[in-house]
C-alpha cells in the first residue's frame, strides 16, 4: 500500500510540474485584460510614433485595413513588405493623411497571395529611429506541438522514464534473489 501512495504521488508532481507554463500563461492573460485603463480609450496594437499608433487592422483579398489613432494631423508613408525573392522586384508604396483622432485607411497590397506585410512611418517616427508594420504571416510552428509543446514533451519523457525506473525496481525488489524469470 505505501508503494502505491508513493507511486500516486510521483506522478501527481509529475503532473504537476507539466501544467505550470499554462497557468502561468493564463494568469499573464488575465492580468492583461485586469490592468485596462479608460475604456473610452483606443487601445494602442502598435505605435507608429510617441504620437500616432494603430489601434486595429483587418486583412481581406489582398486589402488591409487600418484604424490609426494621432494627437494630430500627421502625413503617414507606408510600404507593402513581407517576404521577397531572392532578386528584384517592386512594391506599393504611399502616403496618407491622417486627422487628429482616429481614422480608417485601407491599403491594397500587389501580392494578395501568401504573406503580406505594410509598413508604416511618420516624420517623427523616423526622428525617433522607429516605425510600426501589420503582417499577415504565421508564426513558426512549434513542433512539438502535438505532444502539448515542450514542456508537455519534457514532462512525458520524465514521467515516462520515472515510470520504467519505478517497475524495474518493483520487478527487482519482489523476486526473492533478483530476477528469475523474464
Amino acid at each position: 500500500m505505501r508503494r502505491l501512495f508513493v507511486f500516486v504521488t510521483l506522478a501527481a508532481v509529475a503532473l504537476a510540474m507539466g501544467m505550470g507554463g499554462v497557468s502561468a500563461q493564463a494568469q499573464a492573460a488575465n492580468e492583461t485584460v485586469e490592468n485596462a485603463t479608460d475604456p473610452d480609450e483606443p487601445t494602442c496594437l502598435e505605435p507608429i510614433d510617441s504620437e500616432t499608433c494603430i489601434t486595429d487592422w483587418h486583412y481581406s483579398g489582398g486589402t488591409f485595413t487600418v484604424e490609426i489613432d494621432a494627437d494630430s494631423r500627421t502625413t503617414i508613408t507606408y510600404a507593402e513588405s513581407g517576404q521577397m525573392d531572392e532578386g528584384t522586384g517592386q512594391f506599393a508604396t504611399s502616403t496618407v493623411s491622417a486627422p487628429d483622432g482616429e481614422s480608417t485607411h485601407t491599403i491594397d497590397v500587389r501580392n494578395p497571395e501568401g504573406e503580406a506585410a505594410v509598413t508604416f512611418a511618420t516624420q517623427l517616427s523616423q526622428r525617433e529611429g522607429a516605425g510600426a508594420y501589420i503582417s499577415t504571416g504565421t508564426e513558426g510552428e512549434d513542433p512539438f506541438r502535438h505532444f502539448g509543446g515542450t514542456s508537455g514533451l519534457l514532462s512525458g519523457v520524465g514521467m515516462t522514464t520515472l515510470l520504467a525506473g519505478l517497475g524495474a525496481w518493483y520487478v527487482v525488489r519482489s523476486e526473492e534473489s533478483g530476477v528469475i524469470e523474464a
